[in-house]
């Protein structure tokens, strides 16, 4: 197996389905990386998706195949404190079966100043959420007004959390902790309820 010396190389190695910055490169200098890059996304071996966020994708006769919004959205973004939001929270969870404009995404601190066409970014300031993965944020993001984004009532937000806290996706300490710091006094007070009826609180 040949060895890979040079930021072309590493490009042309690197498994479809593969998101890359140029801090991810290891060979060449930051010339020769930017240079192996936009020679990747003009050949059509490379699409970019963000400001220096690259993907490398299947290639099919219609191009190169593309990650999903709310997956571009989290490579931005960062997975930590990061989750879907609002509808697409809803979504998430299986509890609308509407389809938001957007893709809605909720993240701890600020966002950069643009982003991916078609995706909205809603700044939280609980830094406990940092602790959290995308099902719990998405329950707290739910539980801001679940009268509005639960398609099939109470019981069936309750019946969603009860099943990914037995399938482990949903930590109830976690979840607890985080919903004691929202700053929304709707979302405190309807975790309270969750949990009372899941019969965890």
């Amino acid at each position: 197996m040949s060895q890979v010396t040079s930021p072309g190389a590493e490009l042309r190695a690197l498994p479809a389905g593969s998101y890359v910055r140029i801090a991810d490169l290891r060979h060449g200098s930051s010339t020769a990386k930017r240079s192996a890059l936009s020679h990747a996304v003009r050949s059509g071996d490379l699409v970019r998706l963000h400001a220096g966020l690259y993907f490398k994708g299947e290639r099919t006769r219609f191009g190169m195949t593309r990650p999903r919004l709310e997956d571009i959205a989290f490579a931005v973004l960062g997975t930590s404190g990061t989750g879907p939001a609002e509808y697409s929270a809803a979504r998430y969870l299986g509890l609308t079966t509407q389809v938001p404009k957007a893709v809605h995404v909720a993240t701890v601190g600020h966002p950069p100043d643009s982003l991916v066409k078609g995706v909205e970014v809603h700044t939280r300031r609980n830094r406990a959420r940092l602790d959290l993965n995308r099902s719990e944020i998405a329950v707290l993001e739910v539980l801001r007004d679940p009268g509005n984004f639960v398609e099939r009532g109470w019981a069936a937000l309750v019946d969603a959390v009860r099943s990914r806290i037995s399938d482990g996706d949903v930590r109830i300490d976690r979840l607890r902790t985080a919903a004691d710091s929202e700053h929304s006094r709707a979302t405190h007070a309807n975790a309270g309820r969750l949990l009372a009826d899941i019969g965890v609180a």
